[in-house]
């Protein structure tokens, strides 16, 4: 089953319009995207946006500040339903493996919709995931 890598956005932006991949500057979002390199190609990675629900890497997008921590409960419910059927447009969810690269408030509200899901990173706290992603790839 082919692997969907699915990455959280970052508070951390460039200050100008860019492509997904390089707009998100923070050290968590370069190293997390260079892990997903190792599991899948490009096509197949893809960021969790606040403002934008699920955006391709060569997506060019404006630096914006939205973030899925400011949402309620009913506005992040609608905005994993929007992402959900970003999804749904690009492909069938039973026939890929989702994983998360991101923390649990991130991926909570998805296990719901989607079959074949991982998260590797589950139970860490943002502030671990530097280290995690970095011991992942000094093994790849």
């Amino acid at each position: 089953m082919e692997n969907i890598i699915l990455l959280m956005c970052g508070k951390n932006k460039e200050k100008y319009k860019a492509k997904a991949k390089n707009l998100y500057c923070s050290e968590r979002f370069k190293v997390s995207l260079e892990y997903a390199k190792t599991l899948t190609n490009e096509k197949n990675i893809f960021v969790l946006s606040a403002k934008h629900g699920l955006v391709e890497l060569e997506t060019e997008l404006e630096p914006y500040d939205k973030s899925v921590y400011d949402m309620t409960t009913i506005e992040k419910t609608e905005w994993v339903k929007i992402v959900i059927s970003q999804i749904k447009s690009k492909m069938n969810l039973d026939s890929f493996n989702f994983i998360f690269l991101t923390d649990d408030f991130y991926c909570e509200y998805f296990q719901q919709y989607l079959k074949n899901i991982e998260l590797p990173l589950h139970g860490l706290i943002q502030s671990e995931h530097l280290r995690w992603f970095n011991e992942k790839l000094k093994k790849e």
